[in-house]
């Protein structure tokens, strides 16, 4: 690979990591989205310290896509399955009708494919 190439990569990389790198830096500059984000959308009670914990959890796994090897595929498996997970907590489609059932499937289903290019990434990129 190329320099170029190797930045578009890793431009690419960066992008792909962007909501969850968003998300980490208002949890932690804003604790009170971090309990609205926890309660609201995955349905908990109270934000403590398992949600603090998903969202170092996040950072240090975007951190880690960034890097090259294993260090690439573990963070974007984590991210994956993390992703896929909660898109099956906060988009419960299931139990809603019309506009709502619409919405709630389509952010489900980028969920999904958000989590499919985390788990490519994961995979060393080859697509069979």
């Amino acid at each position: 690979m190329d320099h170029s190439s190797a930045w578009v990569s890793r431009a690419l990389l960066l992008a792909l990591c962007a909501g969850w790198m968003q998300g980490g830096f208002i949890a932690f500059s804003d604790p009170a989205a971090l309990a609205a984000l926890s309660g609201g959308q995955l349905h908990i009670a109270k934000a403590g310290p398992a949600t603090g914990l998903m969202v170092i959890s996040a950072l240090a796994a975007t951190v880690m896509v960034l890097f090259e090897g294993q260090l690439r595929r573990l963070g974007a498996l984590w991210l994956g399955l993390v992703s896929i997970l909660g898109a099956l907590m906060v988009h419960r489609f299931w139990g809603l009708h019309g506009v709502e059932f619409s919405l709630a499937l389509q952010g489900f289903l980028g969920m999904v494919g958000f989590g499919a290019a985390f788990l490519m990434v994961a995979r060393g990129g080859e697509v069979p």
